[in-house]
């Protein structure tokens, strides 16, 4: 038992021993993951939660094992390579090491001050995405994940075609936000979030190829602008090659999506050269021509990231 149960913070000698244990555990992990189950046949979590009744104290090594044990049989592993889903990707070592140090050092990036060089690692990586697709200056933010990535493009693209959003909201406005019926469901979140609501986004079939359906799309906004609504941003997917540009007279935000994508990029017209991004490739109304970025949802060490690029 720790010697110190007052404290979070253990001793040398016993912070050594549950290091070791817990760098023993992964890399027993990593060395029989092929011979898991990819997926849990049924769900056991009740079974294996019943140790932790919180009626005494336990041992840390002894948490990592009861810990251990419940993720190694009741969850998918996505280090499995039968694991052949498009979404969440694998651990990588040095994705591991990050987390490692983050959780211990904790670094606090709402204050420059409080994480000077934290705070520039973030945007010498920001940046450096940025000159990656043709951006002389870049700024943006992490975030946690391709939901608010795609959160963040949504504001930007209204903030963008509606300065006064910033300010009063969507009082007397009429926004519409396109979407591929394939596309992410974290945009109609992101619709009722940022204030469109449901009402304010509408989702455009595809075609047999999976790709966004742009007669359809045009009919779409067509309609729209007879009844005073106003479109602002087209999110499609994609395959093989860019679907033809509908004809579009309005700074409607246009990126390209994936399906269930890793990389994805977003953009505003007139700026920027052509560029080709992990899964997916946009074009302007109009234009054949990609062009770059304020949003990327992409993948990171672990589990998704999205910075976030304006």
């Amino acid at each position: 038992m720790p010697s110190s149960p007052d404290r979070l913070t253990l001793e040398s000698r016993e912070r050594q021993l549950l290091w070791e244990r817990v760098s023993s555990e992964v890399e027993k992990f990593l060395a029989e993951v092929e011979t898991f189950p990819v997926a849990p046949s049924r769900d056991r979590a009740a079974e294996l939660l019943a140790p932790f009744d919180f009626g005494r104290p336990m041992a840390p090594e002894e948490v990592v094992a009861h810990v251990t044990r419940g993720l190694e049989v009741d969850q998918v592993h996505t280090s499995h390579p039968g694991y052949f889903g498009l979404f969440n990707p694998a651990p990588t070592t040095m994705g591991v090491a990050a987390d490692t140090l983050v959780a211990a050092f904790n670094p606090q990036l709402a204050s420059w001050s409080h994480s000077p060089f934290a705070n520039a690692a973030e945007r010498h990586v920001i940046q450096t995405f940025g000159s990656r697709f043709g951006y002389a200056a870049t700024d943006g933010t992490f975030t946690s994940g391709g939901t608010e990535a795609n959160h963040t493009a949504v504001l930007t693209a209204l903030t963008q075609s509606f300065p006064q959003f910033a300010t009063e909201g969507l009082t007397g406005l009429r926004p519409v936000l396109y979407v591929s019926e394939q596309a992410h469901h974290s945009f109609h979140k992101a619709a009722r979030v940022s204030g469109l609501g449901a009402a304010g986004l509408r989702e455009v079939p595809v075609g047999e190829d999976q790709t966004l359906d742009v007669a359809a799309l045009t009919r779409a906004i067509e309609e729209d602008r007879r009844a005073g609504k106003t479109p602002f941003m087209v999110v499609g997917t994609r395959r093989g090659r860019p679907a033809a540009a509908p004809s579009i007279r309005c700074p409607v935000w246009r990126p390209w999506l994936a399906p269930k994508g890793c990389g994805s990029t977003w953009t505003r017209p007139g700026e920027g050269r052509p560029f080709w991004s992990p899964s997916s490739r946009l074009c302007w109304p109009g234009s054949n021509k990609p062009t770059p970025s304020p949003s990327m949802p992409i993948s990171g060490c672990r589990c998704p990231w999205g910075p976030a690029c304006t």
